[in-house]
């Protein structure tokens, strides 16, 4: 069944695909497991390095051992590449949302097929592990470091999960989005 997806222009979708894009084998594991935002992972851990970092400083005024100016360090050049990472994570989010190329998906009884104006990929469903429906995407994951993690927008929920029930794959379908 080909399925027309429609365009995703909010940064959520984009956001929440970049997370389940490197966290896609923890997901594999446990695919209930609840679905973040990169963006959001990223300030946590920029907030808990910045408060090392003040306690770092404390620590150093009140004892002046030698161990503290290294930790210091570490922890000043940890926070300054988490907000480097952060900067560039927005920057590609950015451009996601930009990008105005028609998608289009088919999936059938052999394999599912994403393809654009720029790239096509196809992923068997032997090579796909779960369907995990989260709050803003649909993510196919795989089953090897060799498949590919295809995400689509959560716009396009009806017409997937039509499309995986008339491939009968619905068994590998995971709703995480249930409230």
């Amino acid at each position: 069944m080909k399925v027309e997806l429609k365009k995703c222009y909010f940064r959520d979708f984009y956001d929440e695909f970049l997370y389940v894009s490197s966290k896609w084998q923890k997901i594999k594991k446990n695919p209930r497991k609840k679905v973040y935002k990169l963006t959001s992972a990223l300030i946590v851990a920029a907030f808990f390095m910045f408060v090392f970092l003040i306690l770092s400083c404390f620590l150093y005024l009140k004892y002046k051992e030698l161990i503290f100016p290294i930790f210091i360090g570490v922890c000043w050049s940890s926070f300054v590449y988490i907000l480097a990472y952060l900067n560039n994570i927005n920057k590609i989010i950015d451009m996601y949302t930009n990008d105005n190329n028609v998608q289009v998906m088919n999936i059938n009884d052999k394999c599912v097929e994403y393809f654009d104006e720029k790239k096509s990929i196809m992923v068997k469903w032997d090579d796909i592990a779960c369907v995990v429906i989260n709050k803003y995407s649909i993510s196919f994951i795989p089953k090897t470091i060799f498949g590919f993690v295809i995400s689509v927008s959560i716009n396009n929920k009806d017409d997937i999960v039509k499309a995986i029930k008339k491939a009968n794959r619905d068994s590998l379908l995971i709703d995480n989005n249930k409230s």
